[in-house]
C-alpha cells in the first residue's frame, strides 16, 4: 500500500522554509559516493526539484511472465509528465478551431536496469533537466522503493495544434515548467 498522502504531488520546490529534503524524499538525501546511493543519470544533485508520480503494476501491464513489458514503462513515464501539466493546471484538450499548442516526443533515451513484477508500487520521478524556446528535456526514473528500474530522458517539443510546426512555449508553461528545473 501507498504511505498516507503520497499521492499528492510535492515538488522540492515547494517545500516550506526549513524544511529538509530528506524529510520529504528520504531517497534523495543520499549524495553520490554515499553508503546506499544510487548511481543514475539523472540526478545532477540531490535536492533537483521533481516530481513524483505513484504507478502500481496491473495485469494489463504485464507480460505472460507477470514482468512489466518494456513499453509500458514508457506510458508510465508519459502519464508522470500529464500530471504534471494537470498539477499546474493547464489542460492538454486543445481545441482545434482556437489554436493552442500541443507537446509532442521528439527524442527519448531509456535505459532498464531491473524488471518490475505485477503489484508492484512503482515511482515515477521527473525532473526538468533542459528549458529550450521550444522543447523541455524531462528526465525521468521509475522506482521500486530505492531500487532504479528505468532511466530516461525525453524530450518533448512544442507545437502549434493546428499546424503541427514547432512553435515555442508558451510563457506561463515556461514559468511552471521553470519550478522543476534544477
Amino acid at each position: 500500500m501507498f504511505p498516507e498522502g503520497f499521492f499528492e504531488a510535492r515538488m522540492l520546490s515547494q517545500r516550506s522554509p526549513g524544511e529538509r529534503p530528506d524529510r520529504i524524499f528520504p531517497i534523495l538525501s543520499r549524495r553520490p559516493g554515499a553508503k546506499g546511493a544510487r548511481q543514475v543519470p539523472y540526478a545532477k544533485h540531490y535536492d533537483m526539484p521533481t516530481f513524483r508520480y505513484p504507478v502500481r503494476v496491473h495485469w494489463e501491464d504485464t507480460d505472460a511472465g507477470g514482468i512489466v513489458y518494456h513499453a509500458n514503462y514508457l506510458k508510465f513515464m508519459e502519464r508522470a509528465r500529464s500530471e504534471i501539466l494537470r498539477n499546474f493546471g493547464i489542460s492538454q484538450r486543445v481545441n482545434p478551431e482556437t489554436g493552442g499548442v500541443l507537446f509532442v516526443v521528439a527524442d527519448l533515451s531509456i535505459k532498464y536496469r531491473r524488471a518490475a513484477k505485477l503489484e508492484d508500487e512503482l515511482t515515477v520521478e521527473t525532473a526538468v533537466e533542459r528549458l529550450g524556446g521550444a522543447s523541455c528535456v524531462f528526465s525521468q526514473t521509475i522506482l521500486l522503493g530505492d531500487n532504479v528500474v528505468t532511466a530516461g530522458t525525453v524530450r518533448v517539443a512544442c507545437v502549434d495544434a493546428a499546424t503541427l510546426a514547432p512553435t515555442p512555449i508558451p510563457e506561463a508553461i515556461r514559468a511552471q515548467l521553470g519550478t522543476l528545473k534544477a
